[in-house]
C-alpha cells in the first residue's frame, strides 16, 4: 500500500504511554506527516485531564524525539458532535495545506467508548491498529496519585522526568487532594446492589446579555465556576430543585414563581463522562429573565462567589469551568 501524505492521530494522551508510542511508530512507516490531534484541550486540570494540551504536546515530542509532529489542539463538544467534526477537519485542513482526503489516513485504534467518533469520520482512509500492551492511561493516572511506582512501566524516561516535575507544583497538590476526595466519593457506594447514578439540575440564569455564576466552595472543581446547581432531593420535584439551587447559591431575591414563568427551555444533560464522581445526569434549565438591570446577588450555600458574566467573557472561559458547565452554556446560547 502506497504511503499517505498525512496521518491523523487523535487521542488525549494523558499521558502518553507504550502503546501510543507503538502506534506512532506503526503509523510513521505509513505516512510522510504524522498529525496529532490533542482531544480535550482548553479544559481546566483535573484528575482525568491533569495537563494541560500544550504540556502533553511537549511529552508526546520528548517520547519520539526521532519524529517532528504536526500538533492540533480540539475542545471537547459533548452536545455538539458536528460542530467537533467541523473543528476537526478544518483544523487538518489547515494543518495539511488542504490537502485531498486521499492524502489523508486516520489512524483508528479503538480502546473504548470514547473513540465511537472513529466511526464519523468517514472521508480519510482507516490505518487500523491495536494497542501492543495491556495498559490505559486511567491505570497510569492512578498509580501516579497514589505515589505507587509502577505508574512508570508504560512511560518513556523523558515523561517520567516530566511528571515527577510536575508533581512538585501546587497544581499537583490540588489534583491530589480532588483524587482523595472522589476516590472517598467512590468508596462509599462500594458493595451497593446497583452501580447509583446521580441525579442534579443546573440554571443557565441570563439578564441582559450576561450570564449568572458561582465559583464552587468544595471539590469536585473547587474553585471553578459553575452553574447555581445540586444535587436533587429525595422529596422535590426537578424543577423545584433547580429554583432551590439557584436561590441558596446567588440569594437572588426573585420569587419562585417570578424564576418559573422566566424558563426558556429545558434539557437533559448525560453524557457518560460529565462527572468525575460517577453517573450523573443534569437537568438543566435556561431562565432568561429578559433586559434590565442586573438583579443583586450574594454568595451563599456551596459558593464562595457568585457573578453576572457578559456572555461573550463566559464563553471565553472554557479552562475555568466546572465539568461540561462550558458545553452547557454553549448549548444555550446557541439557541437564544
Amino acid at each position: 500500500m502506497a504511503k499517505h501524505r498525512f496521518g491523523v492521530l487523535i487521542g488525549r494522551f494523558s499521558p502518553i504511554h507504550q502503546g501510543h508510542i507503538d502506534v506512532i511508530n506503526a503509523t510513521l512507516e505509513k505516512v510522510d506527516q504524522l498529525i496529532i490531534v490533542i482531544g480535550s484541550a482548553n479544559q481546566p486540570r483535573t484528575i482525568k485531564n491533569p495537563w494541560d494540551a500544550e504540556e502533553r504536546a511537549q511529552m508526546i515530542s520528548a517520547a519520539i524525539p526521532s519524529h517532528t509532529p504536526k500538533y492540533i489542539y480540539l475542545s471537547d463538544r459533548p452536545y455538539a458532535e458536528t460542530i467537533w467534526l467541523s473543528d476537526l477537519q478544518y483544523k487538518v485542513a489547515q494543518a495539511t495545506g488542504f490537502a485531498e482526503d486521499s492524502d489523508i489516513a486516520l489512524v483508528a485504534c479503538k480502546t473504548d467508548s470514547s473513540s465511537a467518533y472513529l466511526d464519523e469520520i468517514v472521508q480519510w482512509e482507516a490505518l487500523r491498529f491495536n494497542l501492543s500492551v495491556p495498559v490505559h492511561a486511567t491505570q497510569i493516572r492512578e498509580k501516579y496519585f497514589t505515589y505507587d511506582v509502577g505508574y512508570k512501566e508504560f512511560l518513556a524516561p523523558a515523561v517520567v522526568d516530566h511528571l515527577e516535575a510536575f508533581r512538585k507544583t501546587d497544581d499537583f497538590k490540588t489534583l491530589k487532594d480532588e483524587f482523595d476526595f472522589i476516590s472517598d466519593y467512590k468508596a462509599e457506594w462500594v458493595g451497593a446492589p446497583h452501580i447509583p447514578v446521580f441525579v442534579c439540575t443546573d440554571v443557565v440564569c441570563i439578564r441582559s446579555g450576561h450570564v449568572l455564576l458561582v465559583r464552587r466552595k468544595h471539590s469536585p472543581g473547587k474553585g471553578l465556576w459553575a452553574f447555581p446547581g445540586g444535587f436533587l432531593g429525595q422529596n422535590e420535584l426537578v424543577i423545584d430543585s433547580a429554583i432551590r439551587e439557584l436561590k441558596e447559591e446567588t440569594s437572588i431575591a426573585l420569587t419562585k414563581s417570578e424564576l418559573k414563568k422566566a424558563i426558556t427551555e429545558s434539557r437533559v444533560f448525560d453524557s457518560v463522562g460529565r462527572s468525575l464522581r460517577g453517573r450523573t445526569i443534569s437537568h438543566a434549565y435556561c431562565i432568561n429573565l429578559g433586559s434590565g438591570k442586573l438583579d443583586r446577588i450574594r454568595a451563599n450555600d456551596d459558593a464562595i462567589d457568585t457573578r453576572w458574566f457578559p456572555v461573550d467573557e463566559a464563553l471565553s472561559m472554557e479552562e475555568e469551568m466546572f465539568e461540561d458547565h462550558h458545553a452547557i452554556l454553549q448549548f444555550f446560547i446557541n439557541r437564544a
